[in-house]
């Protein structure tokens, strides 16, 4: 029920930091999903939490017992006004907020006819839904706080006794919990706090406060952080991911190394220079187990390519031989999108990366996905890393909707197109046609 979190790979070392202190309090600045006080749930510690955003807000008050002000708004009552009765008390008000944020896609759409279904199912289920999350919460409830504020990490630092440890992982992007929270802050009202949001120059500030109130503190960032180079506890490098450092004032030196990936051999044909591809090849699409997956990626994306792992791939077949492959996973703050994270051919030749491309557009891909992500998907989105200001892979398949350069002199491609354009044997025909 709680939102992502630290890397399980980093709350070991987080454990050892808080060891070494010995401390018989603890207080956690942005405290987010709590990550940090499960982690250190069973270590007799008072635990003393903060943070901004009405779900910590919900779930804070009712891990710490304190009283919880949460009501629908104007345009609450008027979209989920089954939703009232569910706010008598803190752990009943903590559980609504979590379930609601589960729809909030729906939710910020909700003139969309999947919508109106969803939100028409989810109003007839919703007691039956509420009551058994709840009765989740409270059996299994994973810590118990001894106090939460409801304000700025900045204000939450000043008021604490002085020598208290503290602890604190900052959100890594400028606005992200702003706009993953927007949809349901706009159905509650409630004592939403003023707080400066923390980007990159306000670190430094953040780091000033810690350091002058406490002579323990840790804190994690996305970033290497120079002028406290010296107290770098802590690296956590994870594929797909931009990696942790976590800094403190004193513990153990440890380094996470990324994992590896289990691969399985595929033992299917693929298609090569003698392979001659006519109007009448079978062309499918077949979805494939992620380590027959990364077998295939590991032999033929090119190795300069940095890779993560999808939730889902396929192949595409001609003949019954593999003729590339693609990987997705659900776009991260839209509900109507997926995320075209690897797509190859396994050769050059023919240009089979278009291929590849009509396949993972075609109605067929799109069901597929959908049934994968379990949601209505609309719109395949990818990133290209390259010299030219275009990329000719996927120039006429896909729109341009940004470019950024680098530092490196690259371009950053961003690139968009509209979903189930085509049958699978449309898209064929089609790419048949343009480049045979």
């Amino acid at each position: 029920m709680f939102l992502g979190t630290i890397p399980a790979a980093a709350r070991p070392i987080l454990r050892e930091i808080v060891d070494a202190w010995n401390p018989t309090t603890l207080a956690v600045g942005c405290s987010g999903n709590f990550t940090i006080e499960r982690t250190m749930a069973d270590m007799g510690l008072e635990l003393h939490s903060c943070d901004v955003s009405l779900y910590s807000y919900a779930i804070g008050s009712a891990l710490s017992g304190q009283p919880v002000e949460i009501e629908l708004s104007e345009r609450g009552r008027e979209l989920v006004p089954w939703v009232a009765d569910s706010f008598g008390d803190a752990d009943s008000a903590a559980v609504a907020i979590m379930l609601l944020l589960d729809y909030a896609p729906s939710l910020g759409k909700p003139e969309r006819i999947y919508s109106r279904h969803l939100l028409a199912a989810l109003a007839l289920k919703w007691p039956e839904l509420h009551a058994r999350a709840l009765a989740r919460f409270r059996a299994k409830r994973p810590v118990q706080v001894a106090s939460y504020f409801n304000g700025d990490v900045r204000q939450f630092i000043a008021q604490l006794p002085a020598d208290t440890p503290f602890m604190s992982f900052p959100p890594f992007y400028k606005g992200g919990y702003e706009r993953l929270f927007r949809t349901i802050g706009e159905l509650i009202d409630w004592p939403a706090p003023s707080y400066e949001i923390i980007d990159d120059n306000a670190v430094e500030v953040l780091l000033e406060g810690v350091c002058a109130k406490s002579e323990r503190w840790c804190i994690g960032l996305k970033e290497e952080h120079a002028p406290i180079a010296h107290l770098l506890r802590g690296v956590v490098e994870r594929r797909g991911s931009i990696p942790m450092y976590i800094y403190a004032s004193a513990g153990p030196r440890r380094y996470v190394a990324p994992t590896g990936v289990a691969v399985a051999p595929l033992l299917l044909p693929v298609v090569d220079a003698v392979d001659e591809i006519t109007a009448d090849s079978i062309v499918e699409i077949r979805r494939v187990a992620l380590p027959y997956f990364e077998f295939v990626r590991a032999k033929y994306l090119a190795k300069h390519i940095a890779t993560a792992a999808p939730s889902a791939a396929a192949l595409v077949l001609v003949d019954g031989k593999v003729a590339g492959a693609f990987g997705i996973v659900a776009e991260r703050y839209r509900s109507n999108g997926a995320y075209l994270l690897s797509d190859f051919a396994v050769s050059r030749q023919g240009r089979l990366s278009k291929l590849v491309l009509y396949a993972a557009l075609s109605r067929e891909a799109q069901l597929l996905i959908e049934q994968v992500l379990n949601r209505r998907i609309r719109r395949l989105l990818t990133t290209a890393f390259s010299e030219h200001p275009v990329s000719m892979k996927y120039r006429g398949l896909f729109k341009l909707v940004s470019r950024k350069p680098q530092e490196d002199g690259r371009f950053q491609l961003n690139y968009e197109s509209p979903t189930g354009r085509w049958t699978l044997q449309e898209g064929f025909e089609t790419w048949l046609k343009k480049n045979r």
